[in-house]
């Protein structure tokens, strides 16, 4: 069951914003930057000058996000192109790589099949609570911020394949793959894909991608992470898989 909206219910959501949006993409990445920093600023100081330039921050944060200027509308001034793209040029964030580990397929299999460990090597987690075959995921966000959703397994092949995704109706439409492949030395070569998309648009993915978010670059970071840890353990330290299979 897939949690997408009907094709001509999709493209109404798709385009309905873009008919008020009044501010041009790169003001809006300076709104964001100031606004973000305004509000923070703002919290800082506190009193009523804090209050002030933290409410002041909060508009410029809401006029990067939206792209809707309410001065630009009375005065008529509109600073977007009919053909500009969204904030980033995408509404979604799409990773893919490979990485090897020198540990065999079920040990990697097992590490990461308890998906509470995700958050130890992948920096744009905060923590993954699991209950039998679904999961509450939390993500870091700018400023604080977090975004979560939960999640369920949709393939559980042990020590070769694991896959999962959002549930319908979730904040964040995302799913995610590993195969874990054997290699000639003893290893694993892990294959990874992982697919984002906010419920909300490119907001919250803008901001990911703008506070040093989401990249294939940082996903190999994290799996260089996960290799040099499970390098350094014993497979009893692994621990046994208590998360029910799909």
């Amino acid at each position: 069951m897939s949690s997408n909206p009907p094709a001509h219910q999709a493209d109404s959501l798709r385009h309905a914003p873009l008919l008020r949006r009044n501010v041009g993409r790169a003001e809006r990445w300076l709104s964001l930057v100031a606004g973000g920093t305004a509000l923070a600023q703002g919290m800082r100081r506190g009193g009523l000058s804090g209050a002030l330039l933290g409410a002041g921050g909060g508009y410029l944060l809401f006029r990067g996000v939206t792209g809707h200027c309410a001065l630009y509308r009375l005065l008529r001034i509109r600073t977007t192109s009919a053909n500009e793209r969204s904030l980033l040029g995408a509404e979604e964030i799409r990773l893919s790589t490979r990485m090897h580990v020198f540990r065999p397929p079920h040990e990697v299999y097992r590490y990461w099949r308890q998906l509470e460990n995700l958050p130890r090597f992948m920096r744009h987690l905060k923590s993954v609570t699991v209950d039998g075959n679904r999961s509450h995921w939390i993500a870091r966000g700018p400023l604080g911020l977090t975004l979560s959703w939960d999640s369920q397994i949709v393939h559980d092949t042990p020590n070769e394949r694991l896959a999962w995704r959002s549930v319908p109706g979730s904040r964040m439409d995302t799913r995610g793959e590993v195969r874990f492949k054997p290699t000639r030395d003893g290893g694993t070569l892990l294959e990874v894909e992982m697919y984002y998309r906010p419920s909300a648009g490119a907001v919250v993915l803008a901001a990911a991608r703008w506070f040093g978010g989401l990249s294939e670059k940082m996903l190999r970071r994290d799996l260089n992470d996960l290799g040099r840890a499970l390098e350094m353990r014993d497979a009893e330290e692994l621990g046994p898989i208590t998360a029910a299979h799909a």
